[in-house]
This record gives C-alpha cells, sequence and structure tokens, in this order.
C-alpha cells in the first residue's frame, strides 16, 4: 500500500467533491476541503498482490 503518495489517499472529482481512501484521512485535511461532499474508496483486497 502507498501512504506516501497524495493521489493513493486523495483524489480530487471536482470543485467540492473528492475521491478519498478512508473517513480516517478527512481530519488531516485543510478545513475548506473538511466540509466537501465524500465518496469512500472500496475496501482493496491485498491478497492479489505479492508481497
Amino acid at each position: 500500500m502507498a501512504d506516501n503518495h497524495i493521489d493513493s489517499v486523495l483524489v480530487p472529482l471536482r470543485p467540492g467533491l473528492m475521491l478519498l481512501r478512508s473517513p480516517e484521512y478527512l481530519t488531516y485535511l485543510p478545513k475548506a476541503m473538511q466540509s466537501w461532499d465524500v465518496i469512500y474508496a472500496p475496501e482493496t483486497d491485498d491478497s492479489n498482490f505479492p508481497d
């Protein structure tokens, strides 16, 4: 899992709407973005990836 790239956590879709990996990241965003509408990404199945 790549937590060191912003596009693995947050994807702005249009002004006022973002795709976010998990609700836990919402508090780390700037206050202005915390009021945006959010679509949360579905859980991933890491079992298909090699170690």
